[in-house]
């Protein structure tokens, strides 16, 4: 008889039934006291028993009997299919009952994937075969893909005989962040191995199927869970805490077939070839394009409309956040160009808790300082053609409160402080700045720089977030879909302007004839969930 261990009921009801236990016992041993040392060995067998129901479940039981809820052979019991991820035991389980997977279409998805790379890289077309297990015949390499065979699935064998392959890694990847199937003894480790126990005690049932791209020796990929045919990318060996959505494996592959259509991904040949522990060949991820400023605009809109509606007025005509003009005069390009010359003014002073819109002065004063440490570090030698966005930010909203001379946490004090003031702050203003170190990948996400005060002590705080954001504006599935199946995901702008929407939606961000009221440390209330102040 298990007992629920929160519940006062539950405590109530054990304390009663031991109590009535042991006034049974003591009344037995009253009338027949010939027998009282058979009834003190069974006393004590029994609170024996009971001891180590409490040991082995670590709850309350009132009967020893409860013992037979035990798993004979102490496998951890399964989570509830609805949940998203758990960690049991160190064991990372992946949600839910099996998920259907259509073969033929995983192995149509990734042939169209290498096929697309091979119009780009023709000449290396001769390297490209079908059949992964006819590259992994010689067991001078290593184990071959016959020795891996009985711990794959069916489907993961028909898939693996069906598509295109290369033997080199190095050669090209099939994305930018994934290089390739990865070879046998990495795709599904030796269970007797240090690796294989390693790896099956955490992830039982699954493969890497797809090597990362990652310059580590400790590099993972695509984890396929052959359960129920979900997968998650895991660059490292490290990430299998990072709570990463799982998603079907047709659903991955499709988006890495989009991405790579769509232009997001480019194949650039420059970069072919290389050491397979190097960064990722031929493939170039771009910071943006146009669909994310179609995107960053649309919420924009919602989230504007939503203000004027609660403010009981309609939008001004449209003006812009950056004229031609001015944009022309800071050289403004790129992302942030077609950005500020789309994004409506309101007709009110505060977007946010305490953020405000630069007006003409202040955006021509940000962005000609911006614009000039972008050239200067263009222009240094020591500063890499990839690194050049690690130089220069845009002051979107600004707050009423400086940065430098302030108090910061004891890790910004030592390093992000000091690199922050350098090359992103500008005109020495808190705010949301377009920069974070996922900049070169994503020129649309977003850093908050503002006050946060906890307890009689006041910080200001420079924070990248990265990770899954959700809104009500926002798609749930593809926001999943692009966590389990990428690189990290940083806050981007849309993002953000989504999570102010439900802020205001929900109430917790009052709206005021000046826009939304508040300081600037309540811009804090609108990050993710998981977000945690250190």
């Amino acid at each position: 008889m298990d007992l629920d261990s929160e519940s006062t009921v539950t405590t109530a009801l054990l304390i009663f039934l031991e109590t009535t236990l042991y006034v049974a016992y003591l009344q037995l041993a009253k009338k027949n006291r010939r027998r009282n040392c058979y009834l003190f060995v069974v006393l004590a067998l029994h609170l024996s028993q009971r001891r180590v129901v409490f040991n082995d479940l670590d709850r309350r039981s009132v009967f020893g009997w409860a013992v037979i809820h035990l798993n004979s052979n102490n496998q951890p019991e399964q989570p509830p299919i609805d949940s998203p991820l758990e960690t049991i035991d160190g064991t990372i389980l992946p949600p839910g009952p099996p998920h259907p997977l259509n073969v033929t279409n995983a192995i149509s998805l990734h042939n169209r994937l290498v096929s697309h790379v091979l119009t780009h890289l023709p000449h290396l077309s001769h390297r490209v075969h079908k059949d992964w297990f006819s590259l992994h015949t010689d067991l001078s390499d290593g184990p071959t893909g016959a020795s891996v065979l009985p711990r794959l699935s069916p489907d993961v064998v028909l898939f693996l005989t069906s598509i295109y392959v290369w033997p080199d890694l190095a050669t090209f990847s099939l994305t930018p962040h994934a290089r390739g199937v990865a070879w046998p003894d990495f795709l599904s480790p030796d269970p007797a191995s240090l690796e294989g126990e390693l790896f099956y005690e955490t992830m039982p049932n699954c493969i890497v199927l797809y090597h990362s791209s990652v310059a580590d020796s400790e590099a993972r990929g695509l984890v396929l869970d052959q359960r129920t045919n979900l997968a998650r990318w895991m660059p490292t060996m490290w990430d299998d805490a990072r709570g990463r959505p799982w998603a079907p494996l047709e659903d991955v592959l499709a988006s890495w077939v989009e991405n790579a259509e769509s232009g997001r991904w480019t194949v650039d040949p420059s970069r072919e070839g290389g050491d397979p522990w190097g960064p990722p060949t031929a493939w170039c991820h771009e910071r943006w394009i146009e669909r994310d400023v179609d995107r960053t605009v649309s919420v924009w809109e919602a989230y504007l409309a939503l203000l004027a509606a609660k403010m009981g007025r309609p939008l001004p005509p449209v003006a812009v956040m950056a004229s031609d003009k001015l944009l022309d005069a800071a050289n403004v390009t790129g992302f942030e160009r077609l950005l500020l010359s789309r994004l409506r003014r309101p007709g009110f002073a505060f977007v946010a808790p305490g953020l405000r819109i630069p007006d003409e002065t202040m955006f021509a004063r940000t962005l000609e300082e911006s614009s000039r440490r972008r050239v200067a570090a263009e222009a240094d030698p020591d500063v890499e053609v990839d690194e050049v966005f690690m130089h220069y930010a845009v002051l979107l909203f600004y707050a009423d409160a400086g940065v430098a001379n302030r108090t910061y946490r004891p890790l910004d004090e030592r390093h992000t402080a000091r690199h922050w003031m350098e090359h992103f702050v500008l005109d020495d203003r808190c705010g949301v700045y377009l920069v974070t170190w996922y900049s070169d990948q994503y020129a649309d996400a977003v850093s908050v720089v503002a006050p946060r005060t906890q307890g009689n002590r006041t910080e200001v705080l420079f924070e990248q977030y990265s990770g899954l954001v959700e809104g009500s504006l926002l798609n749930r599935e593809n926001e999943r879909l692009a966590e389990a199946a990428g690189g990290y995901q940083p806050l981007r702008l849309y993002h953000m302007i989504a999570r102010w929407y439900d802020m205001v939606v929900s109430g917790k961000w009052k709206v005021g004839p000046e826009g939304i009221e508040g300081s600037p440390e309540d811009v804090w209330d609108m990050m993710p969930g998981d977000w945690r102040y250190n």
